[in-house]
């Protein structure tokens, strides 16, 4: 409908507009394919820290130790899982900071492509929000609504507000410092827990810092994130 209508009628409305559109349309495109090509992070499978992790099980006398070491492996791949790792079941592999695994761009979302995804979804809901908004005008004044126009913005209305969702939750996660992983499942991981039982954020040093760190324009120290944190 771009192409064939809201380009030829409204290119000398909003001729600023259309450029907006297609440069964003063209990241857009750069952000999904970096986003679904580039490896998520996943961590190397068959270390030898599986093997020497085994072994101290077997020994282990404290139940407790025992069980938070087992926690801590993943027998498909054979490693002992960083902090904010998870094993992928779609994917099959460990990922570095799992976010979670994204069905459109058929990939997981992890610490190597975060940023693209993020950039992607932002891209994503400018382009469609441009879109509802040049169908309208085009219909308004120069065409007549029909079944197929009013089907068309509807859908297209429903998809800018899905990518809208996606948006704000990967920004709002981003300048917080949690994954979509700890968000929903913050009860399975207990550095994500305070004594009382309720959400804790202990990556969480402030909103640029988070940002910076989250697009790698910034390597936050990882001391107290890390050091400080007791899995129970």
């Amino acid at each position: 409908m771009y192409v064939g209508l809201c380009l030829p009628y409204t290119w000398s409305d909003f001729p600023m507009l259309h450029v907006v559109f297609l440069f964003f349309n063209i990241v857009l495109w750069i952000c999904l394919f970096h986003a679904s090509t580039t490896d998520p992070g996943y961590l190397p499978r068959n270390v030898p820290e599986y093997d020497m992790a085994i072994k101290q099980l077997v020994i282990c006398s404290d139940k407790t130790v025992g069980q938070n070491l087992l926690c801590t492996l993943c027998h498909t791949c054979r490693l002992v899982k960083p902090l904010r790792s998870k094993h992928c079941r779609v994917c099959n592999r460990c990922v570095n900071v799992f976010d979670h695994h994204c069905p459109y761009i058929y990939n997981c979302v992890g610490y190597k492509n975060r940023g693209s995804f993020a950039l992607f979804t932002t891209c994503v809901s400018i382009v469609l929000a441009i879109s509802f908004k040049l169908s309208i005008h085009t219909v308004n004044n120069y065409l007549e609504w029909n079944w197929l126009y009013k089907f068309y913005v509807l859908l297209m209305g429903f998809y800018a507000f899905s990518a809208f969702g996606l948006f704000v939750l990967a920004i709002y996660n981003a300048a917080i410092n949690v994954t979509t992983n700890e968000g929903l499942a913050f009860k399975k991981y207990a550095y994500m827990q305070d004594k009382f039982g309720r959400v804790k954020r202990p990556f969480d040093q402030g909103v640029v810092n988070n940002l910076l760190d989250f697009f790698h324009l910034k390597n936050l120290s990882e001391e107290k994130s890390l050091d400080q944190i007791t899995v129970t």
